[in-house]
């Protein structure tokens, strides 16, 4: 005993090691034989059930609890979910899918700038899982800057087996963002879709009818493109097909995994100013964690491909600024004039970088999940066409930092402020999700 006792720690921890197999194979996982669902006030638990997939009855499986616990999450209709296993018998479990429910019926004030029209003001209301079948219902109305009205019906489970349906009906009034245009554009569209049961694919179909017509605004600002049209009136009708492949952990912020998107839509002109034309449009991103803790920092790599078959109106032509390279103006000409060509084009290609870390880990207070995450990128875009390769375009730099917010319903509240290196003047960018 005395020489067990005087071993060196090193072997001992070796020992221990080696022994810990054996410890555990006694341990087996209990058997699950029952779902047990608590803290749903509105949701109907069939809504709950189908998105779990642990079989009974079976042993306990920690990785298909955690992967049922992120189905649920990814519902966008629960602030908190957890799953675990209840003993009941000796070497039996109920599994316990705990919910906290969101927010369900969220008014929407909307007082908004943009540096082209000035400022909008109105609101909505969005009703969220709506009777308790998380269909979704989102009202709004805007004036000002921008006219605009907007009514969405969303039903996740329209015909049973995960297939969708999706109806809306829109009209915005606005200044186009760079030439001196007013567009007012109304649009019809109904789709439906189908997601496979560990939601990785899915597959989206809409077709729709959308109307534009497009007013000259005033003599100032830059000349109409290309004479086109000063008074131009189109009518198109356009088909949609989204394949998206993910996968991701959290949707709303995820910390591994691979998201890869495509999105075909033919158009076809109803009159004789009306366009005809195809547009490509490919995403994808890749999530890494580079930490362990419950403040990792994560590395997030997107790349975006926007490209039109042929030459399209002015009003369909692409700018990098704002959205896809941060650190610019929208509007090229507002921009430092080295750059002003590089910002304009039918097509795009972008790739990201973002280094994200969470300063505040979100946690539930009050039954409404709360968080803070901050963000470094460094984004890099190439505008090119018509008449013009991508091999001989010149790429838009930008890098900075940025905010993220959660907030129930919504997600988060994304703020970036971006720069580049010929005008380090700050660009700031206020959106209702990541940028990939």
């Amino acid at each position: 005993m005395k020489l067990y006792f005087a071993a060196p720690p090193l072997t001992r921890c070796i020992a221990l090691f080696m022994l810990l197999p054996a410890l555990s194979a006694g341990q087996a996982p209990p058997l699950i034989t029952s779902i047990i669902v608590t803290g749903n006030r509105v949701t109907q638990e069939q809504i709950i059930r189908r998105e779990v997939n642990h079989p009974q009855p079976a042993p306990y499986d920690s990785l298909q609890a955690r992967l049922d616990r992120n189905n649920l999450y990814n519902m966008g209709i629960f602030e908190s979910v957890r799953v675990y296993p209840r003993a009941t018998v000796p070497g039996q479990a109920e599994l316990i899918i705990e919910v906290v429910e969101t927010i369900r019926t969220v008014p929407i004030p909307l007082i908004y700038y943009l540096d082209d029209v000035g400022w909008s003001y109105g609101g909505g209301v969005a009703f969220y899982n709506f009777r308790g079948l998380n269909q979704r219902l989102l009202l709004s109305a805007t004036v000002g800057g921008e006219k605009t009205y907007s009514l969405a019906f969303t039903d996740p489970w329209l015909l049973g087996n995960r297939i969708s349906g999706r109806v809306r009906v829109a009209r915005l009034y606005r200044s186009h963002p760079v030439y001196q245009y007013r567009i007012r554009a109304e649009t019809f569209e109904v789709g439906i879709g189908k997601t496979s049961p560990q939601k990785t694919f899915g597959l989206q179909g809409t077709i729709s009818l959308l109307r534009r017509h497009v007013t000259w605004r005033d003599t100032a600002g830059w000349p109409p493109p290309d004479n086109d049209f000063i008074d131009r009136r189109d009518e198109v009708f356009q088909a949609r097909l989204d394949v998206l492949w993910r996968t991701t952990d959290i949707w709303r912020d995820p910390t591994r995994g691979i998201t890869l998107r495509l999105q075909l839509a033919p158009v076809v002109g109803l009159n004789a100013q009306s366009p005809d034309y195809l547009r490509l449009y490919v995403s994808g991103a890749l999530f890494r964690r580079l930490t362990r803790g419950p403040r990792p920092f994560i590395l997030a790599l997107g790349l975006v491909v926007s490209r039109y078959d042929h030459r399209v109106p002015f009003y369909l032509r692409q700018f990098l600024g704002r959205t896809w390279v941060r650190g610019y103006h929208i509007a090229p000409v507002d921009n430092p004039p080295s750059v002003r060509g590089r910002l304009e084009g039918n097509n795009l290609l972008v790739a990201g970088l973002e280094v994200r870390r969470m300063i505040f880990p979100r946690r539930v207070i009050w039954q409404v999940e709360t968080g803070l995450a901050a963000v470094l990128f460094m984004d890099a875009g190439w505008a090119y066409g018509p008449g013009e390769p991508l091999a001989r375009a010149l790429p838009a730099v930008g890098f900075g930092l940025g905010a993220r917010i959660f907030l129930p319903i919504i997600e988060l509240l994304a703020l970036d402020m971006g720069f580049n290196r010929l005008d380090m003047h700050p660009h700031y960018r206020l959106g209702l999700s990541h940028k990939f």
